[in-house]
């Protein structure tokens, strides 16, 4: 998958088939519309494009109120196992925010001199306040010889609930990760650069891998976690704790930590993917040490199990 800064940037030996969304997660739903993108490209012998955005908007928009699901990074390699062929990552900005739907076409989108289909999700819409739907689109298109194709919502759903971003966040927030996993089709993970703790677990036996995160990030309600890590292309068995260690000192902030098992090497500055499995217990604190300790052996022992039961 090449990356472009630009719509003009594309070849000019080839026709286009687009997509446009911020796909964040990269859920069933918008591996549904991406994958029927490439199908398409593939049938009309079109080169597919995704074009999304960094800063997610509503990062710009309402900072406070928002978490992202997964890194750009990570959105980026999950979109390109798919066999996208382009991924343009447009800059959004305030200034941005405040064009109009044509201004966005004109500008953006119909530089494109090749395009020939356009495929959007069942809630896309674009402009100022949102206010450019399908509709518009169609209207602005009509001397362009492009095809539009919204997908509709009910083609992708888990447990008929339809798939969406916000209510994977939710489940998130809840430790509900079976759920969020059966919607996004992998499991939930987080990547961060492993970094220095205060050293207390190796003390009591059980060192751990503490991971750094940029702070839009979502993590999953404190708790201990049946998980998988990947560093240097090895995965192994782990669990996980996010929380605020209160059997200790309680932290200002949730931390991300996990105990590899069979494990004991030092990967201080390496790369670590976190993948959650399900959820254990919650977090909480303990009278004493040893009885932390005690609590620590049963869960690796349910960890266990479960990758004995696989």
């Amino acid at each position: 998958m090449m990356k472009l800064k630009s719509l003009k940037d594309l070849p000019q030996e080839h026709d286009y088939a687009l997509a446009i969304g911020n796909f964040d997660g990269v859920h069933l739903g918008h591996q549904f519309v991406l994958n029927k993108l490439v199908d398409i490209s593939k049938s009309r012998k079109l080169k597919s494009i995704l074009l999304t955005f960094n800063p997610h908007p509503r990062e710009i928009l309402n900072p406070a109120d928002f978490k992202l699901l997964s890194s750009y990074e990570d959105k980026k390699k999950v979109i390109g196992s798919l066999g996208m062929d382009f991924y343009i990552e447009m800059a959004f900005n305030r200034d941005f925010s405040t064009l109009t739907p044509i201004e966005f076409l004109n500008q953006y989108i119909f530089v494109g001199k090749n395009l020939s289909f356009i495929l959007l999700g069942h809630d896309f819409s674009f402009g100022s306040n949102k206010s450019g739907g399908k509709q518009e689109l169609e209207k602005y298109i009509k001397e362009k010889n492009l095809e539009v194709e919204v997908e509709s919502s009910i083609s992708y759903k888990v447990s008929d609930s339809v798939i969406s971003s916000s209510q994977i966040r939710e489940l998130i927030s809840k430790g509900q990760l079976l759920k969020v996993n059966e919607m996004l089709g992998r499991s939930f993970s987080l990547s961060g650069v492993i970094v220095k703790g205060d050293g207390r677990g190796r003390k009591i036996g059980f060192p751990t891998a503490n991971i750094e995160l940029p702070e839009n990030q979502l993590i999953p309600k404190n708790g201990v976690y049946i998980s998988r890590v990947k560093c240097s292309d090895r995965t192994y068995q782990s669990i996980t704790n996010v929380g605020t260690k209160p059997t200790f000192k309680d932290s200002q902030e949730a931390i991300v930590e996990s105990h590899i098992l069979d494990f004991d090497e030092n990967i201080y500055g390496e790369v670590l993917e976190v993948s959650f499995i399900s959820r254990i217990r919650d977090e909480k604190k303990f009278e004493s040490v040893n009885r932390l300790v005690e609590q620590i052996n049963r869960d690796i022992l349910e960890v266990k199990k479960y990758f004995q039961n696989l």
